[in-house]
């Protein structure tokens, strides 16, 4: 049987790096299989459950969300801003919903912050002014 290599990365992290001889995944258009092989193309990567056959003839799903899948003659590379093995996925949604509520905390007091900062320039250049009319 015939592999290729494959990189499944994220901004986070590198999921998975090593041969394969399959890789299923969602298109916009439908799903596609990529063997050894296949011709060089790029596509964009869609939401979905995806799997791999490695080398050893074992089975791997995971799921993706949007990104972009560079095909070459003899590897393939998968970025996708989401991608989690099935059996970790809930933990995984739990750990990016507290990231995502950090953010959106310290976002929020920033913003506080600098509608502050803003009143106390206000209340700078008022207290100026009144300073040269007298």
């Amino acid at each position: 049987m015939n592999f290729f290599k494959l990189k499944m990365l994220t901004p986070e992290n590198v999921l998975f790096e090593g041969n394969v001889s399959s890789l299923k995944v969602m298109l916009n258009d439908g799903g596609i299989e990529i063997l050894a092989s296949h011709i060089p193309s790029i596509a964009y990567l869609s939401s979905g459950e995806c799997k791999i056959i490695l080398e050893d003839g074992s089975k791997k799903t995971f799921v993706s969300h949007d990104g972009i899948l560079n095909i070459e003659r003899s590897r393939v590379t998968l970025s996708s801003d989401f991608l989690e093995w099935s059996e970790n996925l809930s933990a995984t949604i739990q750990e990016k919903q507290k990231r995502i509520s950090l953010e959106k905390e310290r976002r929020s007091e920033s913003f506080s912050q600098h509608q502050l900062g803003s009143l106390d320039l206000i209340k700078t250049f008022i207290k100026k002014n009144k300073d040269e009319n007298i």
